[in-house]
């Protein structure tokens, strides 16, 4: 043994080697333990913890005579504030690497190691993406491989695969970050990092194509419940692995979950960046749902495979939004037809719903915007009828509800009258006088004080 590494136990093994072993190599575990780093980043540990480090490891390590220990803790004084100022990154690596060389069987060693491969992630994630960092994610990734090499029973290895899976994920590595998840899962089933690790597996999973392994990873999480804090994003990509078997309607009760989750007992008609209590987050989370939703449907039976999972009140909140997704999807689509079916289908189911007369209206528009005059004509005899002044409509909502609906009433029994009166006046055919007559009425008995 050097006599660097020789005073380095010494000063280990005396009255107070416990305090400095807490000081250097469980601070910052107890920490991780209670709070797992989120979303494969390391927490930032403070400066004060790294100055007192590199004051500790370089007087132990130092090949200096450093006197009794007295002095030693006074001498840690006076570096802790200098180093509160200078000490970094470089400098607790520098350190820990000149205590690795100096104390080769030394029982803080895999904690050394394990903090060396964290500072370079830690630097890593902090800098620009170059190729110096890329490179500090395969120094981390050498450094954790020879931890778990050398020490396999070591406590807290499960967090060291953790950094270890995401410094291969970091390079691109998408294999070995996978193998090594799959190691932590097998081996540590209670650790506080499975939850996400196995989230990470279920995205490893995906990107490789293997969509039904990421669908039973992402399954995993779902059995942990709402106590795992990435049950919600597991659920969405559960329905994507789904989505992308073509097993359409099992991803789609995964899908509406989600949307359970977001707008139940919120959903208040408005649009979607008006729904109180929704984060921008939320919002994304909301429209990506949609979205595949959409595409789901598409590929099904289009608006008819819509009911089946609306049985539950609960969710009748936001039905609406699912024909409306749907309708505007195909018209995206130059699916016109298609379209105005599904914002039609709508109306048709829940004549009386507050949402039904902003659907019908979309179909209305559709046909005009394509230029498809008869079925615009069609849809807007069906739009005065359905809401109307004699409408189930008028007797189910409040006056408020109908005074919105109103103004399209009066503009589309406008058109229709001045319609038939127009073709009545150029061709004097019967029926057209008749229809023109229909809808003057129509317009008098609706709207009696206009002059």
């Amino acid at each position: 043994m050097t006599r660097a590494a020789d005073k380095f136990s010494r000063c280990i093994s005396i009255k107070n080697s416990s305090l400095l072993e807490e000081r250097i190599g469980q601070a910052y575990d107890r920490r991780s333990k209670a709070q797992p780093i989120p979303t494969f980043s390391l927490k930032r540990k403070g400066l004060l913890f790294k100055c007192l480090l590199i004051s500790l490891l370089t007087a132990c390590a130092s090949t200096q005579d450093q006197g009794t220990l007295k002095s030693l803790e006074r001498r840690q004084v006076a570096i802790e504030r200098d180093a509160a100022v200078e000490a970094n990154r470089v400098a607790a690596i520098q350190a820990y690497r000149k205590f690795l060389d100096a104390a080769p069987a030394d029982r803080l060693r895999p904690e050394a190691m394990r903090r060396v491969g964290d500072l370079d992630i830690e630097r890593a994630l902090e800098g620009d993406v170059d190729h110096a960092d890329a490179q500090r994610f395969r120094d981390a990734a050498v450094m954790y491989e020879n931890l778990l090499r050398n020490y396999p029973n070591h406590p807290g290895n499960d967090r060291v695969m953790y950094q270890l899976g995401h410094a291969y994920d970091q390079t691109g590595d998408l294999n070995r970050s996978l193998a090594v998840l799959d190691r932590l899962v097998t081996q540590y089933p209670k650790s506080a990092y499975f939850d996400e690790s196995e989230f990470r597996r279920g995205e490893l999973l995906f990107s490789l194509k293997r969509y039904p392994d990421a669908e039973r990873a992402y399954g995993v999480v779902l059995k942990r419940g709402d106590a795992s804090p990435f049950h919600e994003r597991a659920l969405y990509m559960h329905g994507w692995s789904l989505f992308k078997q073509q097993r359409l309607e099992e991803g789609l009760a995964s899908f509406f979950v989600v949307l359970d989750r977001k707008l139940v007992g919120r959903d208040n008609g408005a649009a979607l960046d008006q729904i109180p209590g929704l984060s921008r987050g939320d919002r994304e989370l909301i429209d990506d749902t949609f979205r595949v939703v959409s595409l789901s449907l598409v590929n099904m039976q289009g608006p008819d495979s819509i009911p089946q999972y609306f049985a539950a009140p609960a969710r009748h909140q936001y039905e609406f939004r699912v024909y409306q997704q749907l309708g505007e999807l195909y018209l995206k689509q130059e699916r016109v037809e298609d379209g105005a079916k599904a914002f039609n289908a709508f109306g048709r189911r829940y004549p009386a719903h507050p949402q039904a007369p902003l659907l019908q209206s979309r179909v209305i528009e559709a046909y005009q915007q394509a230029g498809f005059a008869a079925l615009a004509l069609d849809a807007k005899k069906e739009f005065v009828v359905r809401y109307g002044v004699n409408s189930e409509f008028r007797r189910a909502n409040d006056a408020l509800a109908y005074e919105r609906v109103q103004p399209h009433v009066k503009t589309h029994l406008e058109e229709l009258a001045k319609h038939y009166h127009a073709l009545a006046q150029k061709g004097h055919k019967r029926e057209d006088y008749q229809e023109a007559t229909r809808w003057y009425r129509a317009y008098l008995e609706s709207f009696p004080k206009d002059p």
